[in-house]
């Protein structure tokens, strides 16, 4: 691990950190009556100065960018075997909630790098002006998308109403209309609708929850920097007294060249022990509120298919339902609706984008201390106790690498298990809500060195430019499918009747894939590869020419 020089020059030149700076100085034995009251009146003074947060060093998110390609391809490909595959077998499970999980931490982190500076100097900072503005990079796409799917929605609207909303009774009529009026505000997900146009936009309302947050959660998370920083300085300063008067009663008289080889030995000790120390606070904070963004979205899924909830909710009144009898298709519809709620309920996925905050404080901090331990080893300054740079890369290129190979192979083969096994969603959510900490690892890894292959391959051109073009994967997919479906069957009605007592009709995903024209298969679900490839396509287009220059005019119509 590396620290900044703790030089009084890079006190003056730096005032973000100058408070931590000062708190790593190692204590000469005892200090006078004059130092502690010149210590005293130090400190009166830090508490009644506001901190200036400047604008943090550059820090290369570009894998993350082949991230987004990643899971933008995983989405697009299981939401079309579930929809619009074959329906006699089980569509695969691309495992497309662990990729939503993995956006939302990546949104809390490159958020938190990019605007903690902003958000913290609130003599300029506007909220509304915030808001605003993410309104406008999501709005225009979004709403394109939303008047193309609208056909779909309002056709098919008795059908929806009948057999696919997850509120079963009367009542989840008027949630219905509800959810179709909210969703071109993407607040849609707030009132637990999923009202199926444009499905995909619930994690947009999510995010915009996110949104609506930040400012607040950055700067509690700028405070509990301060106190992680404090509290490893008082940590350090204790070991540091007793350190010094070993060195006083063991090694004085031995030269100076010796007592000078020591002084700088101890010093690297205590600038590596205090950010090891700071880490660690991080590190307690990010499994605190990783055990938290598992709690929550089960403890909600747990009160949502409670006995007592679903009996409120129980389906006593739909049309072409002879009985109250509950069938294995009320069972799913249960599980799906608690599901849906867990993940798509923003104040349940809050501890997840905050923990993707405090990734990218604690690798704002690693990235301090890197560029000085660098500045230090181009200078020949950097004394023999001092780790190097390549060392600390390294080290996390190959825990990176290690990573990505192991969620690879747990991916793979939970795919490969839902296409053999019916019931497969524990392992769904299971790597939705459970597998979100080595995810987090894997995340600051690849941004913390360029030696891994991971971040190498992320980095290769198609990733890069795949991942730019994501957000118009992720919106146009079920408007793309859903016409190509259209023109094949040559209908609108793709929200089939579903015979809720038919022994077939299983699960939620059993109604859907029973369009006009028999039971043959339209295609075998490999042909997934060539409509993901053909959606790529069209969204590389639609980015260039309708979503970039949308978007700059909005951002300029709001200022």
């Amino acid at each position: 691990m590396f620290l900044r020089r703790n030089r009084d020059e890079t006190i003056r030149d730096d005032p973000i950190h100058t408070s931590n700076l000062v708190h790593s100085r190692v204590i000469d034995m005892a200090p006078s009556a004059t130092e502690e009251g010149e210590a005293e009146i130090m400190s009166d003074a830090k508490k009644k100065e506001k901190k200036v947060w400047s604008k943090p060093p550059k820090i290369d998110t570009s894998a993350i960018t082949g991230i987004r390609a990643i899971t933008a391809i995983q989405i697009a490909s299981g939401h079309w075997l579930l929809f619009y595959g074959s329906k006699n077998q089980m569509p695969i499970d691309f495992q497309g909630g662990l990729a939503v999980s993995t956006f939302f931490m990546i949104t809390g982190f490159v958020l938190y790098v990019g605007y903690r500076h902003k958000v913290c100097d609130t003599e300029t900072f506007s909220y509304w002006t915030f808001i605003k503005r993410r309104y406008a990079r999501a709005l225009p796409l979004h709403w394109i998308c939303l008047v193309l799917y609208a056909p779909f929605v309002f056709l098919n609207y008795a059908q929806i109403r009948d057999d696919y909303n997850f509120w079963q009774n009367k009542s989840g009529e008027v949630n219905l209309i509800m959810g179709i009026a909210l969703t071109p505000f993407l607040m849609h997900s707030w009132i637990f609708s999923l009202c199926y146009w444009n499905s995909v936009c619930w994690s947009l309302s999510c995010q915009l929850g996110f949104y609506f947050c930040f400012p607040w959660m950055c700067r509690k998370l700028a405070s509990l920097e301060e106190k992680i920083e404090e509290q490893a300085a008082s940590s350090i300063n204790k070991r540091s007294l007793v350190d010094r008067i070993k060195q006083r009663l063991f090694f004085r008289g031995g030269g100076g060249g010796g007592e000078e080889t020591v002084e700088n030995i101890n010093n690297s000790i205590d600038k590596n022990l205090l950010l090891s120390t700071e880490l660690a606070g991080y590190k307690k904070y990010i499994l605190r509120f990783y055990h938290l963004s598992s709690f929550l979205p089960l403890t909600l899924m747990g009160i949502m298919n409670s006995t007592y909830f679903r009996n409120i909710w129980k389906d006593k009144d739909f049309n072409g339902r002879a009985s109250t009898l509950v069938t294995a298709l009320d069972t799913d519809l249960d599980g799906v609706r608690a599901y849906f709620c867990a993940r798509a309920w923003f104040p349940v996925r809050l501890p997840l984008f905050f923990m993707g905050m405090l990734l990218g404080a604690a690798r704002m901090r690693v990235d301090d201390a890197l560029k000085v331990e660098q500045q230090e080893e181009e200078a020949g300054e950097a004394n023999q106790a001092d780790s190097s740079t390549s060392s600390y890369r390294g080290k996390w290129a190959f825990r990176t690498d290690v990573l990505s190979l192991f969620l690879t192979i747990w991916i793979i083969t939970s795919m490969v298990f839902s296409g053999i096994y019916t019931d497969s969603k524990n392992i769904r959510i299971f790597n939705e809500f459970i597998l979100t900490l080595p995810v987090a690892a894997w995340l600051f890894g690849l941004t913390a060195c360029t030696e891994s292959y991971s971040y190498r391959l992320l980095n290769l051109k198609i990733p890069q430019r795949i991942g730019q073009w994501s957000f118009a994967i992720y919106l146009l997919q079920f408007p793309f499918y859903s016409y190509w479906t259209a023109m094949e069957i040559h209908s609108m009605n793709l929200f089939p009747p579903c015979d809720r007592q038919a022994e077939h009709i299983r699960t939620w995903s059993d109604c859907f894939r029973n369009y006009e024209g028999g039971d043959d298969p339209r295609y075998p679900d490999v042909i997934v590869i060539a409509f993901v490839i053909m959606l790529v396509g069209l969204s590389a287009i639609v980015h260039e020419y309708v979503e970039k220059p949308t978007t700059r005019w909005v951002q300029n119509l709001v200022g």
